[in-house]
């Protein structure tokens, strides 16, 4: 009877020792490389943000992010809901400090039971700082006045003028981080915030009341994409899909 108590002792203390090293033992992120998925859809400028992110942890529970993406126009841009553009380039850059909570519960919702977390994965919230700057080709027509007869005689003409954009914004952000064992990532973030807009144009002629000086940009907060400032509300949702190189 003895013999069994010693038996059964040794079984419990050599299942915590195994599982205390299991936990020690558990693999984490070293750093994870990511793209945005969304971000590649074309917006009202028919361009979108061919971008790579890297996530590095620094602390406990803490990571910190970063994105840089190269900004380009799949063509014209034309529509009811777009902005006329012939075409838009840029560069749009990102810096964001996660908070995880080791926690399958967050802002969103329940990850599912099975799912399995590491260290720096799950449920988590962020504060984001990004800046983009980015130059839009437009055209417009301009009727122009010639001769000097007692019939007005107009010449039409089409001009290209660039516009130069520049967005400053702070935004916060709730999301999940999913990693799986052989390392493929997946992370859903939704983010609210403000941008800072300001925007000038090069080699326009017409005034503002012309097509397509005239269209704005923004819904709540509606500004001249051609020129002005503004501060406008910002709200994005980021599905990012990558790679974790676990340690």
């Amino acid at each position: 009877m003895k013999s069994l108590k010693f038996f059964f002792l040794f079984v419990v203390l050599l299942q915590t020792a195994v599982s205390g090293q299991e936990t020690g033992n558990q693999k984490a992120p070293k750093f994870t490389i990511y793209t945005s998925a969304f971000d590649y859809f074309p917006n009202q400028l028919n361009s979108a943000n061919f971008n790579v992110g890297l996530e590095r942890p620094f602390r406990k529970n803490q990571s910190i992010y970063l994105n840089l993406g190269l900004i380009h126009s799949y063509g014209p841009s034309r529509g009811f809901i777009s902005i006329s553009a012939e075409k838009n380039i840029g560069l749009n850059v990102k810096a964001e400090l996660k908070k995880y909570r080791n926690s399958k519960t967050g802002f969103l919702g329940t990850l599912p039971e099975h799912t399995e977390l590491f260290p720096n994965s799950g449920a988590y919230h962020s504060f984001e700082i990004f800046s983009q700057i980015t130059q839009t080709t437009r055209d417009e027509t301009v009727s122009e006045r010639i001769g000097n007869g007692g019939f007005a005689e107009f010449n039409n003409f089409n001009n290209s003028y660039h516009v130069n954009r520049f967005a400053l914004g702070l935004q916060v952000n709730w999301g999940y981080k999913v990693v799986r064992k052989i390392g493929f990532t997946r992370d859903l973030t939704i983010g609210l915030g403000a941008q800072l807009v300001h925007s000038f144009s090069e080699n326009r002629i017409n005034g503002d009341k012309s097509w397509p000086n005239q269209e704005k940009e923004g819904l709540i907060v509606a500004k001249l994409f051609d020129h002005g400032t503004a501060i406008m509300p910002y709200v994005k949702l980021r599905w990012k899909l990558g790679w974790s190189f676990l340690k």
